[in-house]
């Protein structure tokens, strides 16, 4: 007798990930991206190894991250006469939020597929409290990552980088000094990457 070893990673996940099994054929992982990125899973995949017996021993399925995570980190020059506070940091663009992924046997064949791009804000870090109040997160020379302990983003494959492709990156902040604190300033910058799976990504302002 013969077998087919497969494996993937979460387990089906309610309104997020789903698994479709057809006889005679490979499964196919179907994700759609949460909007809150402290909802956003890290999927995993293994090439199946197929046609295995009994006697091949052990079956070695490795796996593999299907999305790409992407993070922001900040820091400030030491010369700054300044301290900055930011106030909110968010990633917009026209991103691949659903897709399949056919578990396929052989790795260049298992591909996102039926992907569905959508116009969509992620929302990095958002914090309203003035610089001088308590909870305001200045930043320092050795920088803060936006990420926290699981708000990274995890997206499914997106280009870009090509012409017209381009997300952005608003970021608000304000500045302040002498228990002083400016307006609010908003900067916009253009994130033109080709995110591919199993890659992470920082952008570092």
């Amino acid at each position: 007798d013969l077998y087919t070893f497969l494996a993937y990673a979460p387990a089906t996940i309610e309104n997020v990930l789903s698994v479709a099994a057809v006889d005679g054929k490979n499964p196919t992982l179907t994700y759609t991206v949460p909007s809150a990125l402290a909802d956003q899973k890290d999927v995993l995949y293994a090439v199946p190894q197929v046609d295995r017996k009994k006697d091949n021993g052990t079956v070695a399925l490795q796996m593999k991250h299907a999305l790409a995570r992407l993070t922001v980190k900040a820091k400030v020059n030491a010369a700054t006469p300044f301290n900055y506070h930011v106030k909110s940091v968010v990633l917009g663009g026209n991103f691949n939020t659903t897709g399949s992924l056919v578990l396929a046997n052989q790795e260049t064949a298992t591909t996102w597929t039926s992907l569905t791009k959508t116009d969509v804000d992620y929302t990095f870090y958002t914090n309203a409290a003035k610089a001088t109040e308590a909870g305001a997160t200045p930043l320092t020379v050795e920088g803060v990552d936006y990420a926290g302990a699981n708000n990274y983003l995890m997206m499914i494959p997106t280009d870009c980088s090509a012409e017209g492709a381009a997300a952005t990156l608003t970021v608000v902040y304000s500045t302040y000094a002498g228990g002083i604190e400016s307006i609010d300033y908003t900067k916009t910058f253009p994130v033109n990457t080709n995110f591919e799976a199993g890659k992470a990504y920082a952008i570092a302002l």
